[in-house]
């Protein structure tokens, strides 16, 4: 049996974004590493460091 994966609906998928890139400002703001953070989520450095300077673009 083949199992099919099925996409998550936009709306869904934009607020788990959000609330990932605000944790990743409160633990910047709590003073962790880029480094820190991408281990403590489970992400890489690029994806932390995208989430901060989206932010500030």
């Amino acid at each position: 049996m083949v199992k099919r994966l099925i996409a998550e609906p936009r709306d869904e998928y934009e607020a788990r974004i959000a609330a990932r890139h605000e944790r990743i400002r409160e633990l910047r703001a709590d003073g962790l590493s880029m480094r820190a953070i991408a281990a403590e989520l489970d992400v890489s450095v690029g994806t932390v460091h995208y989430a901060l300077n989206k932010v500030a673009a």
